[in-house]
């Protein structure tokens, strides 16, 4: 009888010992969050920027279709005289489009433009004077010899036209049109020498519907999905800056109708605000990293005169 109180004392005290440690793994193991998760956490190390990347800043002014500050007030101020032959300058004026740069102190026009207050947030309310003064910007880096994309709608246009003149000497104009239609331009950067660089625009309209189109890969063809791609390279042109400088791209309103004038107010019926594409060469990029081994942004300050 002893022996059997004794068999039965030791199994009872084995069974208590093993719940009690049962429950104070469980405890740990079925903890719905982990303790002290935020001392184990490994931060992601900040990407490098590239020793020959150069920084740009792209801005988008919206203004009223015949604003004075995107006028004489504007163009009287900025160097129009671009790296190109004169031939192919005129052919960008007869179809419309207004090129310029500006020196890294900007004149009075494009200051007042630069002042203007950023697009506002969905839900936020604004009086129409706020609607018709946007000012939207982004900053990013492009490798020497690399390419970017600038969109200048934000949303497609279902019916796009415009009049192409062949060349400044032709007197009636192409009609071209498109449906779906997203107006860019693709911009080639090229550091020159240090403080300086090379921007080639090249316009491009993406339209019709996004479908599998075959695409050259790096072994053979591909498809993905895209839409269809006219790039428009007689309208090309090339801007040599130096840091702070800013290139100017907009259409001419006194040329409605043509390419350079849609590019940059939509299809007719929807041209009441015009906008103009601000570029801007903040670092020329080197082969020291002129950003710090963290890639750091420098700050930027537009320098005003009163």
């Amino acid at each position: 009888m002893n022996r059997t109180r004794r068999t039965q004392s030791v199994l009872l005290l084995s069974l208590c010992l093993g719940c009690c440690a049962l429950s104070l793994a469980g405890c740990e193991i079925f903890r719905n969050k982990p303790a002290d998760v935020t001392k184990t956490e490994a931060k992601l190390p900040s990407l490098p920027v590239p020793s020959d990347a150069l920084q740009l800043e792209v801005l988008f002014v919206e203004r009223p279709a015949g604003d004075r500050l995107l006028g004489d007030a504007l163009w009287n101020e900025v160097d129009t005289m671009l790296n190109l032959e004169p031939e192919e300058q005129r052919d960008l004026i007869k179809n419309g489009f207004q090129i310029g740069v500006a020196a890294s102190h900007p004149p009075a026009a494009l200051q007042q433009l630069l002042e203007l207050r950023a697009k506002p947030k969905a839900g936020e309310v604004t009086s129409p004077q706020d609607s018709s003064n946007r000012l939207q910007g982004s900053r990013i880096f492009v490798r020497s010899g690399s390419e970017t994309q600038i969109q200048l709608n934000d949303t497609p246009y279902p019916d796009f036209d415009f009049n192409v003149f062949a060349s400044h000497n032709a007197v009636h104009a192409d009609i071209k049109k498109y449906a779906d239609a997203k107006c860019l331009y693709r911009v080639t950067v090229h550091r020159e020498q240090p403080g300086w660089a090379r921007l080639e625009f090249v316009p491009e309209i993406q339209h019709g519907l996004d479908l599998m189109r075959p695409q050259a890969g790096s072994n053979s063809w591909e498809l993905s999905a895209q839409a269809n791609v006219e790039r428009l390279y007689k309208h090309k042109f090339t801007i040599v800056l130096n840091t702070g400088e800013m290139a100017l791209v907009t259409g001419r309103g006194a040329a409605a109708g043509t390419i350079g004038h849609r590019f940059f107010t939509g299809p007719a019926g929807q041209d009441s605000v015009q906008r103009m594409l601000i570029v801007r060469l903040a670092q020329a990029g080197s082969i020291d990293n002129p950003y710090g081994a963290e890639g750091s942004i420098p700050s930027v300050t537009i320098n005003k005169s009163h």
